[in-house]
This record gives structure tokens, C-alpha cells and sequence, in this order.
């Protein structure tokens, strides 16, 4: 039997991700706080072990007792856990939690002698697309100009992971805009709640890549599988401008899509005063940092994972369904289709 040890099993992907492996045959060990609520998987049969990324010893203690379970047999890790905020107030904690956290994994992985290690990062990572390019994994990144910290440790985390190869057989995936049934203090859930509602009316400029969350977890079991060592892996199903997407949400919902989009010269205009505003009482949702972001287009490309994986998504139009029936935001003849 192979043994998984997961970080961030308790996230929105996290607990998918555990289900697959456990129901292929896995044993899945889990690290999460003291005072997190583990109740999201209390129907797995998962092995928990305390730790925090931003611990060392914490960490290194996880993953070592995990190797002491496994008893000899192959244990992996895959790495889920991060912190995904645009506020300029957790810059601090978006680098210990993203960079030296991996870090910390990455170390204590080696030093235990695991068999492979996958590492979650994010689209972000690769860049974004100018003009009507696509971005693949060989692209030269070019998303450190946006001034976002989310971005900026994400992507030093996947250099380190990608650097751990030479030593670590080490796999890198990397997810787009992840759809499906959102808890309700998620930002995804926040705005489709709005767009299926019909309260966004003015759509930004850019362009997003869009992934399902169950096809997302599949990615991430075939890189653990499949994967090549020192590769990354997009996963995307298909490109939409944000306009689009809103549209998307609020047809189906029955609501009015939005009636704008914001040119990009005007745009840059608002996140600028966002800024100046936000320096004086912080924002909360739309940040200058989340601004910035909706204001260039994540168009990507998978076809490395399609075919070096054999990963097949879902169309996107049935992820989004299935996430608005699963947050009741679709009208009462669509909910059961």
C-alpha cells in the first residue's frame, strides 16, 4: 500500500483530492493545526498528524511520523497548503506561509526519504498572456511587474519546489480559477453569488483560465502518478474574458449580466485610486492587488497535462452549473437538471 501525506487536506481541493487518493487504495495522512476543523473529512479515514507550515519542527515532526506509519512502504506528499490573499496587510504571512512553508516541506521531505513529491502551485506562477498569446509552461513569466504578493510567493515557492528536482523527485501542477460548490466566506463565492444574482453590472478588463475543482483534485492524483520529475502541469479547461465569465454566471442563473466592460486604460485608472484609498482604511475584497489581477487575461494552455497525463476535464459550462446547483443559485428549472 502507498501512503500520501497531504498538506491543506481540509481546503476546498484538499478534501477531493484525499477522497481520490484514499479511493484508489491510498493511505492518506493529513497535517492540519490544533485548531482546525477537520469535520470536512470526518467521513475519510484519513491519519492525522498536528503540524503548521509556519513551524518547523511541527512539520518535520508530521511528515517523519507519517514515515514511521507507512512501516517501509512508499509514502508521497502533496503540498495543497497556501495562502491565497490580496491584501497588502498578509504580505508577511503569504511569504511564510507560501515560500518558507514549502520550504519547510520540501526539507523535511527529504530528509524522511519520500518517494515524490507534488507541489500545488498556481497559473499565476507561469504569467499572464499578452496580446492574443497563451501561456504554457516554458513561457517566461512575466507577472512580477503586477506588484501582487500572492504572486510574487507563489512563484518563488515553485522555484524552490522545481529547484528540490535535482535531489527530490519533485512534480509541480498548476491550476487555474478553480470552480465548484464554494463555502460561503470564499471570495469565488462572494462574486458568484453577485454575478447570479445580477449585481455586477461593470465587468474589468481581463481574462481568466478556468478549471472545475473535481477535475482539478484528478490533476493533481495523475501528476502524482504520471508525472514527469522537475515538470509542471497546467490545468485549464478553457480561457474566458471576466465579461464573459460574469455573463456566463448570471444567464444561467436567470439574472442580467453585466451591461460594461471597463477599457484597460480606465481600469488602471480605478486601481490606482483603490490604492490611495486603501492606504487609508484597507479594502477587504476588491483590493488594489485583486484589482490588478482581473485586470490582465490567464489565458493557458494544457495540453502538456492532457497528454503527458491523460487529464480530461469537464467542459466548463456543467463545473459552473453543478457549483451554482450546489450553492442554490440556480432557478428552480435548471436545479434539476
Amino acid at each position: 500500500m502507498s501512503h500520501a501525506f497531504l498538506t491543506g487536506a481540509t481546503g476546498f481541493l484538499g478534501r477531493r483530492v484525499a477522497a481520490r487518493l484514499i479511493d484508489r487504495g491510498w493511505r492518506v495522512h493529513a497535517m492540519a493545526r490544533e485548531d482546525t476543523d477537520r469535520s470536512i473529512l470526518a467521513d475519510l479515514p484519513v491519519v492525522w498528524h498536528a503540524g503548521d507550515l509556519r513551524d518547523e519542527a511541527s512539520v518535520n515532526h508530521a511528515i517523519s511520523s507519517a514515515t514511521l506509519f507507512a512501516a517501509g512502504q512508499p509514502l508521497d506528499v502533496v503540498h495543497l497548503a497556501a495562502l491565497i490573499s490580496y491584501r497588502a496587510a498578509d504580505a508577511e504571512l503569504a511569504r511564510d506561509v507560501n515560500v518558507n512553508g514549502t520550504s519547510r516541506v520540501l526539507a523535511a521531505a527529504a530528509q524522511s526519504g519520500v518517494r515524490r513529491v507534488v507541489h500545488t502551485s498556481s497559473i499565476v506562477t507561469v504569467g499572464y498572456a499578452e496580446g492574443d498569446a497563451v501561456s504554457t509552461e516554458d513561457q517566461a513569466f512575466n507577472a512580477g511587474d503586477l506588484g501582487v504578493h500572492y504572486v510574487d510567493t507563489k512563484r518563488e515557492a515553485e522555484e524552490r519546489a522545481l529547484r528540490s528536482a535535482e535531489a527530490l523527485d519533485t512534480v509541480v501542477v498548476n491550476p487555474g480559477a478553480i470552480f465548484g460548490p464554494a463555502s460561503v466566506g470564499s471570495n469565488s463565492a462572494y462574486f458568484l453569488r453577485r454575478a447570479a444574482a445580477g449585481g455586477v453590472r461593470v465587468a474589468p478588463p481581463g481574462g481568466v483560465s478556468v478549471v472545475g475543482v473535481d477535475d482539478t483534485a484528478e490533476g493533481v492524483v495523475l501528476a502524482l502518478t504520471r508525472g514527469r520529475r522537475g515538470r509542471r502541469y497546467l490545468l485549464c479547461e478553457s480561457n474566458l474574458r471576466l465579461s464573459e465569465l460574469l455573463a456566463l454566471v448570471a444567464r444561467r442563473a436567470g439574472a442580467r449580466p453585466p451591461r460594461w466592460t471597463v477599457p484597460p486604460g480606465a481600469w488602471s485608472f480605478l486601481t490606482r485610486a483603490a490604492a490611495r484609498w486603501d492606504r487609508r482604511r484597507p479594502l477587504e475584497r476588491l483590493t488594489p492587488q485583486a484589482m490588478r489581477m482581473v485586470g490582465v487575461h490567464w489565458r493557458a494552455d494544457a495540453a502538456r497535462a492532457r497528454e503527458e497525463l491523460g487529464w480530461s476535464p469537464r467542459p466548463f459550462p456543467e463545473v459552473l452549473d453543478d457549483a451554482l446547483r450546489g450553492m442554490d443559485l440556480l432557478p428552480p428549472e435548471r436545479a434539476g437538471a
